[in-house]
């Protein structure tokens, strides 16, 4: 009885007010539901008739541990992680690696400190005179074909920018020369089982190659950088 007259009060307010836009019988009825379920939620024996929607359970949250490196025990108990194995894939660091070709091998020749390169040129054949103040520093290789074949060689092809350095000084970049032996910019046949001498050149504050305890190359390539001591 108590809820039936708790029903019709709230009918006739709603239903006597004119402020109360026009509504369907369908959302009346739940209009009015819902009105009587706030004064009768306590009201052990109402039951409501309001569609009750469920929410989806949240999901767990994945919590992803990153992998740690196997442990072992030190003599005292105490874990210490294992130094992954590092596998070394680098180029040989010499120029028979660098330039890679099968039959041909690079060997170092000597060094040469003249104020003019090639020595004998003479007044009319192209040569390499050292700036005032300077001597020419002149590193050599032999190209040995150790092949049964003819190998064509292109140094220039290669794009090697070459820098020299004496007795663990500075490094400076090799003289850009038009010899015919330059190390950097040779093209030619090295003829089966025969060697070719080719070489670079830098300027430097020497006299004399009794100064000269050693030699550092670094030829930087497309490939990476690469440096030799003699």
């Amino acid at each position: 009885m108590k809820k039936l007259l708790v029903l019709l009060i709230i009918t006739l307010t709603l239903t006597g007010c004119r402020s109360i836009p026009e509504v369907t019988p369908e959302q009346h009825a739940q209009i009015v539901e819902y009105s009587a379920s706030l004064l009768l939620k306590y009201d052990r024996f109402y039951e409501t008739n309001l569609t009750v929607i469920e929410l989806p359970a949240k999901e767990p949250e994945i919590i992803v541990v990153p992998e740690t490196s196997p442990e072992t025990e030190n003599d005292q108990g105490i874990l210490i992680p294992e130094t992954p194995e590092i596998i070394d894939n680098t180029i040989p660091q010499d120029l028979t690696g660098l330039v890679g070709i099968s039959g041909l091998e690079f060997q170092y020749s000597g060094t040469l400190v003249t104020d003019r390169y090639p020595e004998d040129s003479g007044e009319i054949a192209f040569g390499i005179d050292a700036s005032p103040g300077h001597n020419l520093l002149v590193v050599g290789f032999n190209v040995v074909n150790t092949s049964g074949a003819d190998i064509f060689l292109d140094m220039y092809g290669l794009d090697l920018r070459i820098m020299i350095g004496y007795n663990g000084g500075n490094l400076s970049s090799s003289l850009f020369t038009m010899l015919f032996d330059d190390l950097a910019f040779f093209q030619g046949v090295i003829p089966a089982g025969e060697a070719v001498a080719l070489s670079s050149l830098r300027e430097a504050n020497i006299t004399d190659i009794s100064e000269i305890q050693s030699i550092d190359f670094l030829i930087r390539a497309d490939s990476g950088d690469f440096s030799f001591s003699y």
